[in-house]
C-alpha cells in the first residue's frame, strides 16, 4: 500500500501510540490491533512501548523515556493505551513532554458497569477516552468528564490450522479456551469451562477441551484446582506464551472455542476465534455482545450476581454474570453432534468480522473520529464534533446510561443501584 499521510486541515500528521506492543496477552494484542488499523489507512505511528510497566519487566530492553527522549520529533496526537491503574506511572516515565501541547486519547478497559472511583483523577491526562465497546462505554462514561467513545479492536483471520504442531488428534472434535491467569481467574471463570464440558461429555466421547492459559506456574493453588476437576477428562492443559502467530494457529487448529466468562471489556479470544470462522458458545453479557447474536454463534444464559467478595481489582459488590453451565453443556453438545450448524455459525461469525472488525474497518473509524480533531493556539486540539458518537456521555447521556442500568439490575442489589441512581440523579441537577 502506498505510504499516505492523512491530511490535517492541510498539515500532515502522525500518532505517538503507547501500549503494551510487545506483550503476549490481550492487551498487547490489542495495541497491535490497533496500530495495524492506523497505518492501514496511512498514519505515521511512532511507538512507545509501555512493556516496563509490567510486572517483573524491570531492566529489560529500552527505557519509556528512552523511546520519548530519542525520537527527534514527536506527532501532535498521543494514543496512549494503558489503563487507569498505571497512567500516573506511566506519565512519571515520560516526563512532561509527552504530554505537553498534544491531544492525548486514552484507551481503557474496565469490566463492570461502575467505574472505580479512586482512578478518576486519571481523566486529568486525557482530552477523551476511547473503549472497545460498548458495554465498557456505558460504564466508563457515567464517571467521565471527557467524552467516551466506541473504537472497537482491530481483529483478522490468519491462523493456519496445524494440529500436529499442538499434539491434537484430528480424530478429536476440540474447543479451546483461553485465559490469562493475571487478568482475574474468578473473572474468566475457567472452572465453570471446565463444569460445562464434564456435563456434556463422558470420557469415551471424542471430544477435547483445551485450555490455553498464561502465567498458571505463577498460581499454583488454582492451577492444581483446575488440574483435579479435569480429572478423567479429555483435557489438554497448554500453560505457555506463545507468539500471535503461534496463537492464531493454535485457534485454527481447534473446531470450537468457549468463554463462560463472567464480563469481559471486549473479548478478544472470542473474537478472533469467530473472525477464524470458529462457532462460539459464550456467555451472553457483556462486551462480546457486541460482535456476538443468535445469528452467528450461541450466546450463554447466564443471572447477575453481586460479586460476594473483592478479587482485585474489583471491589465487593461489582456486578457481574454467572453463565448457566446446563445451558453451555447443552450448546456444546449441540455443536459436537450437528457439524453443519456449526459450519454455519462459524461462517457467519467470519463474515461479520471481517465486514466490521478487520484493521480497515477500524482504521476508517479511527481515522474519521482523528479528523474531527482541530488545532487551537498553543498546540492544544479541541473535538469539532462531541457528539460523533452517541456514546458520549454527557449530563443527558449520563442519566440515559445509568437508567438503562437500573432497568436491567435486579431489585435486589440495593447497594449497586444506590450508588448509580445518586450519579444520576447529581446529573439532573447539572442539567
Amino acid at each position: 500500500m502506498a505510504d499516505r499521510v492523512p491530511e490535517h486541515h492541510g498539515k500532515p500528521f502522525g500518532i505517538n501510540y503507547a501500549g503494551y506492543l510487545k506483550a503476549g496477552f490481550g492487551l498487547g494484542a490489542a495495541a497491535r490491533g490497533y496500530v495495524k488499523a492506523l497505518r492501514k489507512v496511512g498514519y505515521h505511528v511512532l511507538e512507545v512501548d509501555a512493556g516496563e510497566l509490567l510486572p517483573g519487566a524491570k531492566g529489560r530492553g529500552k527505557t519509556i523515556a528512552r523511546d520519548v527522549s530519542e525520537s527527534s520529533r514527536l506527532h501532535p496526537v498521543n494514543i496512549v493505551h494503558i489503563n487507569p491503574d498505571l497512567l500516573f506511572t506511566f506519565r512519571n516515565k515520560t516526563g512532561s513532554r509527552f504530554f505537553r501541547n498534544r491531544y492525548t486519547i486514552g484507551i481503557w478497559a474496565w469490566e463492570t458497569p461502575v467505574f472505580p472511583d479512586r482512578w478518576r483523577d486519571r481523566f486529568s491526562l486525557v482530552d477523551e477516552v476511547w473503549v472497545g465497546g460498548s458495554y465498557m462505554a456505558r460504564g466508563i462514561s457515567l464517571a467521565s468528564p471527557v467524552p467516551v467513545l466506541v473504537v472497537p479492536h482491530a481483529v483478522e483471520a490468519r491462523g493456519v490450522p496445524d494440529r500436529k504442531r499442538f499434539g491434537l488428534d484430528p480424530g478429536e472434535f476440540t474447543f479451546l479456551f483461553s485465559f490469562d491467569f493475571n487478568s482475574t481467574y474468578t473473572r474468566k471463570n475457567p472452572q465453570g469451562v471446565l463444569e460445562s464440558f464434564r456435563k456434556a461429555f463422558s470420557p469415551d466421547e471424542p471430544v477435547r477441551l483445551v485450555i490455553k492459559s498464561l502465567h498458571g506456574s505463577e498460581n499454583p493453588v488454582h492451577m492444581e484446582t483446575l488440574e483435579k476437576a479435569a480429572a478423567g477428562l479429555r483435557v489438554t492443559f497448554l500453560d505457555r506464551s506463545l507468539n500471535s502467530v503461534d496463537n492464531s494457529n493454535l485457534t485454527a487448529s481447534c473446531d470450537a472455542f468457549i468463554s463462560l466468562h463472567r464480563a469481559e471489556g471486549f473479548g478478544l479470544g472470542i473474537a478472533e476465534a469467530m473472525a477464524l470462522g470458529k462457532p462460539v458458545v459464550a456467555t451472553g453479557y457483556s462486551g462480546n455482545m457486541d460482535f456476538m447474536d443468535v445469528g452467528n454463534s450461541l450466546p450463554v444464559r447466564f443471572r447477575l450476581e453481586e460479586l460476594e467478595e473483592s478479587a482485585p481489582p474489583y471491589e465487593k459488590g461489582s456486578l457481574w454474570a454467572t453463565p448457566d453451565t446446563d445451558d453451555a453443556a447443552e450448546k456444546m453438545r449441540l455443536l459436537f453432534s450437528d457439524r453443519e450448524l456449526a459450519r454455519h455459525l462459524g461462517e457467519r461469525a467470519g463474515e461479520h468480522m471481517a465486514r466490521f472488525f478487520s484493521p480497515e474497518a477500524v482504521g476508517g473509524l479511527m481515522d474519521r473520529r482523528l479528523e474531527r480533531t482541530e488545532p487551537v493556539p498553543g498546540g492544544r486540539r479541541v473535538q469539532n464534533d462531541l457528539l460523533w458518537s452517541v456514546k458520549y456521555a454527557g449530563n443527558k447521556g449520563v442519566q440515559k446510561g445509568a437508567s438503562f442500568l437500573l432497568k436491567i439490575l435486579p431489585r435486589g442489589m440495593t447497594g449497586i443501584r444506590g450508588r448509580i441512581g445518586r450519579t444520576r440523579n447529581r446529573a439532573a441537577v447539572k442539567l
